[in-house]
């Protein structure tokens, strides 16, 4: 059996976001489950631009 994926999402990119902090407990609280891999995706790390149609 492959090892589920899944990601914890920090959506907020704001300056003086509180998120961060809510996300790397969430990661420390789920990495104790066996057979899931959990990675955080911040999307502060992803060039982000507005697109308006």
């Amino acid at each position: 059996m492959t090892e589920r994926r899944i990601g914890i999402i920090l959506a907020s990119i704001r300056p003086g976001r509180n998120g961060k902090a809510v996300a790397d407990w969430v990661l420390e609280q789920a990495q104790d489950r066996d057979g899931v891999k959990y990675e955080l995706i911040d999307l502060l790390d992803y060039p982000l631009q507005a697109r308006c149609s």
